[in-house]
């Protein structure tokens, strides 16, 4: 008895050391980054999101995978997401768009929790984060958090539109926009009210300290709304004509805060705006 029970013993010494070793398949409950040694690792991937966190790090959603940037060096996710914009709450949660399901990533305990509701279409989903909300719109449907679900809240009046973003209105009403270059406007009582149309599919919304609303189109440049939303300004790219001017590719990377914007004609992909 005393013997086999030695050698038992001397089994699992050798055993669990070879067990360490395998690289057993990760969940998404525990995914882990790895580091880079320079930041030319992925400079010939395509970024599509920048968003950056509450302790200062700047996330980026490349063709590589995601990547995090902390001021001195790059960690990588090799796990490509698909091309759609990160998000967060501005403090310790971002939020991420997987293939199927919405990765909420805690700063605090490098954890990600998964978000699932089977109506919704991941990979082409838009989201927009409060500091303890998630808003996440899907075909012609808008979702809210709840726990670790996602609930439906919202239902757009046409079924056949999908939505591109969400925000947050400086009255403090929900904005939608869809596809079709629709604008709904979302009350404090759930009513849902359709404010206008502009030219071309949008794809981000952003409302401005002045209360104006910016709308970044794939195809027709930028809109500015006023508060009432009626056009204040429209900013598109004009062949041989610089005023007002704006490169198509600009909308994609949306609108960063702050109010000097100038177009400048000798870096064809910026745009400046004086107020």
């Amino acid at each position: 008895m005393v013997l086999s029970e030695t050698i038992h013993h001397k089994f699992l010494k050798l055993l669990l050391p070879i067990l360490c070793l395998i690289p057993w398949p990760l969940s998404a409950a525990s995914f882990r980054f790895i580091r880079a040694n320079r930041l030319e690792s992925f400079s010939n991937s395509s970024v599509v999101s920048i968003y950056q966190d509450g302790l200062g790090a700047i996330w980026l959603n490349s063709t590589y995978g995601l990547c995090r940037y902390n001021g001195t060096s790059l960690d990588f996710l090799q796990r490509p997401m698909p091309k759609r914009p990160l998000c967060g709450n501005g403090n310790e949660l971002v939020y991420i768009c997987s293939y199927d399901a919405i990765l909420c990533y805690d700063i605090r305990t490098n954890r990600p929790r998964r978000l699932c509701s089977p109506e919704i279409d991941y990979p082409n989903c838009a989201l927009y984060a409060e500091e303890e909300q998630l808003w996440v719109g899907s075909g012609n449907r808008i979702y809210k958090r709840s726990g670790d679900s996602l609930r439906m809240r919202h239902e757009l009046p046409h079924p056949h539109t999908y939505i591109t973003a969400l925000c947050r209105s400086q009255a403090g009403t929900l904005l939608a926009a869809t596809s079709e270059g629709g604008l709904y406007e979302i009350d404090g009582d759930g009513k849902i009210h359709s404010r206008m149309a502009v030219a071309g599919n949008i794809c981000t919304l952003y409302p401005d300290s002045r209360g104006d609303l910016w709308i970044g189109t794939m195809d027709r440049g930028c809109w500015r709304l006023g508060c009432d939303y009626k056009v204040a300004g429209h900013y598109h790219r004009v062949e041989n004509t610089f005023p007002n001017a704006m490169p198509p590719s600009a909308c994609h990377s949306g609108l960063s805060k702050g109010n000097h914007y100038t177009h400048r004609p000798q870096v064809p992909s910026l745009l400046f705006y004086d107020f």
